[in-house]
């Protein structure tokens, strides 16, 4: 990506903290796998090949759908990370739920716990 992008090997390579022959290397052995040139290889610059571009494109997608899943993924996660809220009725919350909660937050990265105990008709206005 970064010498399609680039449009220079050696660019590439310090972009990406690699030696630009070992870059270069890289790229070859990969197009040889293809068995098609990526890169037109001239003078003092590259541009792609039609395979290179498709190739390119693909790559864009699948990089992308790889930021889409690690978002998605951040998004789940961002479930256990955030408040919980709890209501009981005084009894029940003061004999039950302090065991249930501890275990609870010690399996979680619940950031906010927060236990309510009251009678049950003043619940419907804390949530």
């Amino acid at each position: 990506m970064a010498v399609a992008e680039l449009g220079h090997f050696t660019k590439a390579a310090k972009e990406l903290h690699i030696a630009q022959p070992a870059l270069s290397i890289s790229i070859k052995k990969f197009e040889q796998q293809l068995g098609v040139e990526l890169f037109r290889r001239e003078e003092r610059s590259i541009t792609l090949t039609d395979e290179g571009k498709v190739l390119f494109e693909h790559a864009k997608r699948v990089l992308q759908q790889i930021d889409d899943a690690k978002l998605a993924i951040d998004e789940l996660r961002g479930l256990e990370k955030g408040e919980v809220r709890l209501g009981a009725p005084s009894m029940m919350g003061s004999y039950f739920f302090p065991q249930v909660l501890m275990a609870f937050k010690s399996t979680t990265l619940i950031s906010n716990l927060l236990l309510l105990m009251r009678a049950l008709a003043p619940f419907e206005r804390c949530f």
